[in-house]
C-alpha cells in the first residue's frame, strides 16, 4: 500500500512539475506578447501625436524633422537623416539628419543621380541591416566606422521614389523587426508634410498673387461677396479692388447697393432678371451701361461672377470681376457702322463682279472652243508630222535601195568597161592608160561615196546587226571622219525596241551628231544606251564638249536650221511615247537625253 502511494506521489510531483513548466512557458509568452502591445501601442501613439504636430508645423524643415525625431525613437537608434530627389538633376539631397558630426554630414550631404548611392536608393527596396554585411557601396568604408544598426527606408510618392530615410546606430546591432513597420509608415508622413507644405507654399504665393492684382488693377475690378445668414438674396462686400473707384466711380465701395444706382434705365430691367437667376444658376454675366459721375459721361462694363456653396448647398460666396469695356463697345459700334458701309460697297462692287464675270464666262467659254480646235490642230498636225517622218524614212530606203542597186551597179559597170578600154590600149598609150586608172580611182570614190549616202539614207546596218551595233558603226565612223574623241557606253538594247523604233532612235543620234559637227565645235563625244528593267525605261544621252548655246535664245528662235533639227528629233522621240530633254551651256557643251519606255 505506502509502495502504491509513494508512486503515485511521484507521478503527481511530475505531472505538477510539468504543469509549471508549461504554465511558466505560458506566462513568459504572455509577458512577451504584453511587451508586443506596448511597443505597438507606443508606437501608434508616437504616430498620432506625428500626425497632430505635422498639421501645425510651420515649414517642410521642421516638419521632417519631427519624422526624422518620431523614425529615430521608433527604431531605437541615435542618428539618422532624410535625402530628397532634386526633380531637376535626380540627385539626392541631405534635407535634415540628427546625431551626425559635421565632417560626416560635409562627405554625405549630396550623391549625384549616376553615382551608387543614388542607384541603390531609387531602387525603391527597404534595407535593415549592419554596415558589416551591406552588400552596397551606400558608404565609403572611412565612413562606416562605428556604425552598426542600418535602416535605409525609401520614400514613395505616385509610384516614384523621391527621397529616403536613412537611420543608423552606433551602439546597437539591429533595428527591431516590431519597429519596421511604423517606421515604414513615418515615410507616408513625410509625403503627408511634403504635399502639406507644398500646398501651404502654393496658396501663400496665390493669395500674395491676388492681393497684387487688386492692389495694381486699374482697368478691372476683383471683388467677392458674402451672402447674408438672415436674408441669402442681399450680399454684402469682403473685398474689392481699389480701382472701383476709377472705373465706376462709386464713393462707398463696401456698400454694394450704391455700386449700380447710376445704371442706365435701359438696362434696369435686364440686370434685376440676371441677379435673380444669377441665385439659381450661381452664374452672372452681364454688359451694362452706367453714367461716370465723374467723368461726367455714359460708359460700359461686363460683370462677371460665380457663386459658391456652403456644406449645405445654400450660396455663400460671390466671386467676380468688373471689366471697363467702353472703349471695347465704341469700336463695336465704329466697326458696325464700317460693316455696313463695307456691306454696301460690296452689294455695288458685287453687282460689278457678276457683269464682269459674265463677260468672263463668255470669254472662257470662246476660248474653250478656241483651245479645242488648237488641241485637234495640234493632234492632226502630230499626226500629219509622224505619218511624213514615215513616209521620209520610207522615201529614204526608196532612194537608198535606188543608189545602191542602180547608180552603184551602173558605176561599177562603168569601172569595168573602163578597166576593159586600158587593157585593150596599146603600150605605147601611156598618157590614156594614165587617165583611164584616174578614171577608175574617181569611180570607185564614187561607188564609195554612194554606198555612204545609202547607208545614211537607210541604215541596213540596223537590220542586219540591230540598234546597238548600228549605234556603236555610227560613233565610231563619226569619230574617225570628223577626228573627234569618243566614249562610247552601249548596253545590249536591242530586244527592247521594234525594228521601226530602231530606226527611229537611230535617226535621233544621226541628228544629233550632226547638230554637234555643224554647230558645237566640240573635240569629244559621250554616247550611251541604257536600260533600267526596274522602271521599265531606256535612256539614250548624247553629250559633247562644245561652244553650247543659250537654251532660253534657243526656244524663241526656234526656226533656225539648229532649232529644226531639235524640233525633228523631239518629235521622233515622242512618236516612241518617250522624252527629249536637251540642257547647254555657253562654253561647256550640250546634253540631249531621251528616255524611251521599254515596249
Amino acid at each position: 500500500m505506502e509502495e502504491v502511494l509513494k508512486k503515485s506521489n511521484q507521478e503527481l510531483e511530475k505531472r505538477l512539475k510539468e504543469q509549471s513548466v508549461e504554465l511558466a512557458g505560458a506566462n513568459q509568452e504572455l509577458r512577451a506578447k504584453i511587451t508586443e502591445l506596448d511597443q505597438t501601442e507606443k508606437l501608434l501613439l508616437s504616430q498620432q501625436n506625428l500626425a497632430t504636430a505635422l498639421s501645425s508645423v510651420p515649414d517642410l524643415s521642421e516638419g521632417l524633422r519631427q519624422c526624422l525625431d518620431t523614425a529615430i525613437s521608433m527604431a531605437g537608434v541615435n542618428r539618422g537623416g532624410i535625402y530628397l530627389v532634386d526633380n531637376k538633376t535626380g540627385a539626392l539631397d541631405l534635407f535634415v539628419h540628427k546625431g551626425l558630426s559635421p565632417d560626416f554630414v560635409k562627405k554625405v550631404s549630396h550623391y549625384d543621380a549616376d553615382s551608387s548611392n543614388a542607384r541603390f536608393v531609387m531602387e525603391g527596396k527597404p534595407i535593415y541591416t549592419r554596415h558589416q554585411e551591406l552588400d552596397a557601396p551606400v558608404l565609403d568604408p572611412d565612413l562606416r566606422e562605428g556604425l552598426y544598426a542600418l535602416a535605409i527606408v525609401p520614400i514613395w510618392h505616385k509610384n516614384r521614389v523621391i527621397g529616403c530615410m536613412n537611420l543608423s546606430s552606433d551602439r546597437v546591432e539591429k533595428i527591431p523587426p516590431l519597429s519596421r513597420p511604423a517606421i515604414e509608415a513615418v515615410t507616408a508622413h513625410i509625403v503627408t508634410a511634403i504635399a502639406h507644405m507644398t500646398a501651404e507654399d502654393a496658396l501663400r504665393k496665390s493669395e500674395e498673387h491676388l492681393r497684387s492684382l487688386m492692389e495694381n488693377a486699374d482697368d478691372f475690378v476683383v471683388y467677392r461677396l458674402s451672402t447674408d445668414e438672415q436674408s441669402p438674396v442681399r450680399l454684402k462686400v469682403v473685398f474689392v479692388s481699389p480701382s472701383i473707384k476709377g472705373i465706376m466711380g462709386v464713393s462707398d465701395p463696401m456698400r454694394f447697393d450704391t455700386w449700380f444706382e447710376n445704371i442706365h434705365s435701359d438696362d434696369i430691367e435686364r440686370i434685376a432678371e440676371a441677379n435673380r437667376k444669377a441665385f439659381e444658376t450661381l452664374n452672372f454675366n452681364e454688359a451694362m451701361r452706367f453714367y461716370h459721375p465723374a467723368k461726367k459721361e455714359w460708359r460700359w462694363i461686363r460683370a462677371v461672377s460665380n457663386g459658391i456653396l456652403d456644406q449645405k448647398g445654400n450660396p455663400k460666396y460671390v466671386n467676380g470681376i468688373i471689366i471697363d469695356i467702353t472703349g471695347r463697345r465704341q469700336a463695336e459700334e465704329q466697326l458696325e457702322k464700317a460693316y455696313n458701309e463695307l456691306e454696301e460697297r460690296v452689294r455695288e462692287r458685287t453687282a460689278e463682279l457678276e457683269k464682269v464675270n459674265k463677260a468672263l464666262q463668255v470669254e472662257i467659254s470662246e476660248r474653250k472652243e478656241l483651245y479645242k480646235e488648237l488641241h485637234e490642230s495640234e493632234k492632226t498636225l502630230r499626226h500629219m508630222s509622224t505619218h511624213l517622218l514615215r513616209a521620209q524614212e520610207k522615201e529614204r530606203k526608196r532612194i537608198a535601195l535606188e543608189l545602191h542597186d542602180e547608180l552603184g551597179q551602173a558605176l561599177s559597170l562603168l569601172k569595168l568597161k573602163i578597166g576593159s578600154i586600158k587593157k585593150a590600149l596599146p603600150q605605147d598609150q601611156t598618157e590614156l592608160k594614165n587617165e583611164c586608172k584616174e578614171v577608175s580611182d574617181y569611180i570607185v570614190q564614187m561607188v564609195e561615196n554612194v554606198r555612204r549616202l545609202s547607208r545614211d539614207l537607210s541604215p541596213r546596218i540596223i537590220e542586219d546587226l540591230g540598234l546597238s551595233s548600228a549605234l556603236r558603226w555610227l560613233a565610231e565612223s563619226s569619230a574617225q571622219h570628223l577626228n573627234i574623241q569618243t566614249s562610247l557606253e552601249m548596253d545590249d538594247i536591242d530586244s527592247f525596241l521594234s525594228p521601226e523604233a530602231q530606226v527611229t532612235m537611230y535617226r535621233i543620234f544621226q541628228e544629233a551628231i550632226t547638230n554637234m559637227v555643224k554647230h558645237a565645235k566640240a573635240t569629244r563625244m559621250w554616247i550611251s544606251a541604257r536600260k533600267d528593267e526596274m522602271k521599265d525605261i531606256l535612256t539614250f544621252i548624247v553629250k559633247d564638249n562644245g561652244v553650247g548655246f543659250d537654251l532660253k535664245h534657243f526656244t524663241e528662235h526656234i526656226s533656225t536650221e539648229k532649232g529644226l533639227g531639235l524640233a525633228a528629233m523631239n518629235e521622233r522621240a515622242k512618236m516612241l511615247r518617250g522624252s527629249f530633254e536637251i540642257s547647254s551651256q555657253k562654253g561647256i557643251g550640250t546634253t540631249i537625253t531621251i528616255s524611251v519606255p521599254i515596249r
